[in-house]
């Protein structure tokens, strides 16, 4: 989203997209462990022999290590370059430096990382970040936005979140079928054309995308979670169907309040 916004002459720093989501997220964590408990009644009420151990475990592992400090440090030079430096020099580059990092202080050993990394995942990303691309400057985003508009055009001037909503519903749904980067890249070249806010469509996309809560295929936390055999993928639909409600409600009239200061 940050490229596609980069197009219109706009830009957003990672510091400047923390003060403006992270009070969304700070909003919604009460409440969807409210839904979640509500949905799951918890079979156990104390983790008391879970906690202690944990503690055990922490105990036998000793001190941090050197490498165990440098991993951390590393890290949080990342993490503030991402803050300080991301307009300037794009936060792909700082990631690539913080892995260059991390090959070169012998950390992460090339082998294990070229093994290990999901080249598949990679292409998939290329593929639909180069499809967005080609949507964008083919001028067929621009020209489904217009037949949105003609579409729509009385229930826009009637209904004023209308546009919001179209966008939220649609990046949600393909949320769960995609992932949330493959539909960013495809429908963020779409959705930043359906209004004069470009940087307010752009950001409730982003967003939006993060609301894979639907299905197992939907973000990797999902698939993690169902490959320990302890949920059902039916468990998903059953308590996501009503964060996914509550989410793209609250981020709507989030997004025409709390953005209004900027």
């Amino acid at each position: 989203m940050i490229s596609y916004l980069r197009d219109f002459n706009l830009s957003i720093s990672y510091l400047e997209w923390i003060y403006r989501v992270y009070p969304l997220i700070l909003l919604q964590i009460p409440i969807v462990i409210w839904i979640i408990w509500s949905s799951f009644k918890p079979e156990y009420t104390s983790l008391d022999s879970g906690v202690r151990k944990l503690i055990v475990h922490v105990a036998k592992s000793g001190k941090m290590k050197g490498e165990e400090w440098l991993t951390i440090i590393i890290f949080i030079l990342v993490f503030l370059g991402w803050i300080f430096f991301s307009e300037t020099v794009g936060l792909g580059i700082i990631a690539l430096l913080g892995v260059f990092l991390y090959l070169i202080t012998g950390v992460v050993n090339w082998s294990d990382l070229s093994r290990n990394t999901n080249w598949g995942v990679v292409i998939l990303f290329g593929a639909t970040i180069s499809l967005g691309y080609n949507i964008n400057f083919s001028g067929a985003a621009a020209w489904l936005a217009d037949s949105f508009f003609h579409l729509f055009q009385q229930v826009i001037e009637i209904v004023p979140l209308f546009t919001d909503i179209t966008v939220v519903a649609i990046t949600t749904l393909l949320a769960n079928v995609l992932s949330s980067s493959a539909t960013v890249a495809v429908l963020g070249p779409i959705t930043i054309h359906l209004g004069q806010d470009t940087m307010h469509l752009g950001l409730i996309t982003a967003i939006a995308s993060s609301f894979g809560y639907f299905t197992v295929i939907a973000a990797p936390a999902c698939t993690i979670i169902y490959s320990s055999g302890l949920v059902q993928a039916k468990d998903f639909l059953k308590v996501g169907w009503k964060v996914g409600i509550f989410s793209m409600i609250t981020s709507i009239l989030y997004a025409n309040t709390y953005w209004l200061l900027f």
